[in-house]
């Protein structure tokens, strides 16, 4: 199993995550708290932990997660 964490303090609300994620599981919560005041990226429980949200953040905001159970 497969989780995403994003860095409240790295992450710049740009989009570039939300605009990769073909499952619609990474969005642009502009209400979050965050060191930038533009919002955060969230994901919710659709993400498949593909990664590309990841490959894609040019801040090096978003972790892949492995979980073992």
């Amino acid at each position: 199993m497969t989780g995403i964490k994003i860095d409240k303090d790295r992450c710049k609300a740009c989009g570039l995550c939300a605009s990769v994620c073909q499952m619609g599981a990474v969005t642009i919560d502009r209400k979050a708290d965050s060191r930038y005041g533009d919002g955060c990226a969230v994901v919710n429980e659709n993400c498949v932990g593909c990664g590309m949200c990841a490959l894609v953040c040019p801040d090096i905001a978003i972790e892949i997660r492995s979980v073992i159970k």
